[in-house]
């Protein structure tokens, strides 16, 4: 995405139908997990708006591999590293809950088998 893309998705994600729909349907479906702190991982975390959401689930940690992302994320103030959903920069078993949303389909997966086994 280009800077510009990512400067208006991180002005929009607070109160866009399309995150605020999706935040709605991670509440529904994880449900009663806010009653345990996780640890939690983002993968392809954008610009953070959902990162900081998911804070209500544990500690968050998310992974973005576009630099303009990253820098727009920094400023929600959360722990993001760089890192490729190929090739996540984390150890086997060291999160609880792992999210990849809208990754699968971006230009910069090569093999969807490979994004999703990392995850796993």
């Amino acid at each position: 995405m280009e800077k510009e893309a990512y400067k208006e998705r991180f002005d929009r994600e607070d109160n866009h139908w399309w995150f605020l729909s999706r935040r709605n349907y991670l509440s529904t479906y994880l449900s009663g997990a806010e009653k345990v702190r996780h640890a939690v991982l983002d993968i392809g975390c954008g610009t953070g708006g959902t990162s900081i959401f998911l804070n209500r689930y544990g500690d968050v940690t998310g992974v973005e591999i576009d630099q303009n992302a990253i820098l727009l994320a920094a400023d929600r103030n959360f722990r993001v590293t760089v890192g490729d959903a190929e090739d996540l920069p984390s150890r086997r078993d060291e999160y609880d809950i792992a999210l990849m949303l809208d990754v699968l389909s971006h230009r910069r997966i090569h093999s969807e088998i490979q994004a999703l086994r990392e995850a796993y």
